[in-house]
């Protein structure tokens, strides 16, 4: 007899990003245990390793996780959360309005929007039938053309090497809010430069030779292709009447509720 599951989650991808390997994007789920808790609180694991762990404990997934769009592996891992302990969440914000510091309640199975990869609108908004990767992209200005993919968790672990290793580097100082994986994380979208596959670095000097229009052509372009769980809040000041923009932060309580509710 086969492990049971008790719950089943489609994936924002429909699992058309895999080939054969998650058909209809469909995965089977359970709640992690105290055991997996551990990973989630542990400062030793980066969120990465952890989400891929639990993925790996907790699911029927038959692919490697690194191997997952991002965000099929966010919508994964919110799932996996609210079967493990329901989807009432709540966290503090200041109100950008206002400057009062405000809690927000809300269910992270209701309340958060999912859109698919084969949502209509978005499909019209791309003038395509389907979304297929590559996607190509001509740019305003310079006579390159590039084709670009989206990222998987292999790349988040690429990046923090990236990253780990370019502050440790006794030859350059960065500059206090720089992101130093930003070219990086857009180099390896990267699949095709001109019709050929470029090297990483060959990616990264296109990249950070980008005119301004260019460089927003190509943000543009990525953020055009926009399906998974909704990223963005908008809570409502209670003081004010305002409403927010607030990215969903991950305290404590987003990892180990002090009570479940159903």
């Amino acid at each position: 007899m086969g492990k049971e599951y008790h719950g089943e989650l489609q994936l924002a991808s429909k699992g058309y990003f895999y080939g054969e390997k998650v058909p209809d994007g469909i995965v089977h789920v359970n709640p992690w245990s105290t055991q997996d808790e551990r990973l989630l609180i542990s400062p030793s694991v980066n969120f990465t390793d952890t989400v891929t762990r639990l993925i790996k404990r907790c699911t029927d997934l038959q692919m490697d996780p690194l191997e997952l769009l991002l965000v099929d592996r966010w919508h994964l891992f919110l799932y996996m959360r609210c079967l493990s302990y329901g989807g009432d969440y709540s966290f503090n914000y200041r109100c950008d309005e206002c400057g009062e510091r405000m809690r927000h309640t809300m269910d992270l199975e209701k309340d958060l929007d999912v859109t698919y990869a084969d949502d209509e609108s978005l499909l019209e908004s791309l003038d395509t039938p389907m979304l297929e990767e590559p996607f190509p992209l001509s740019f305003p200005v310079r006579e390159d053309t590039i084709s670009w993919r989206m990222l998987r968790g292999s790349d988040e672990i690429a990046v923090d090497k990236f990253v780990k290793k370019t502050r440790m580097s006794a030859n350059r100082r960065l500059p206090k809010g720089e992101d130093p994986g930003y070219i990086y994380r857009l180099a390896r979208r990267v699949v095709l430069l001109n019709d050929a596959e470029p090297s990483i670095s060959d990616a990264m000097m296109f990249i950070e030779s980008l005119a301004g229009e260019d460089a927003l052509a190509l943000r543009q372009a990525i953020s055009s292709v926009d399906f998974g769980v909704e990223q963005e809040l908008r809570p409502v000041c209670d003081n004010c009447g305002w409403e927010n923009e607030v990215s969903m932060p991950l305290d404590k309580t987003f990892f180990r509720p002090e009570r479940r509710v159903a």
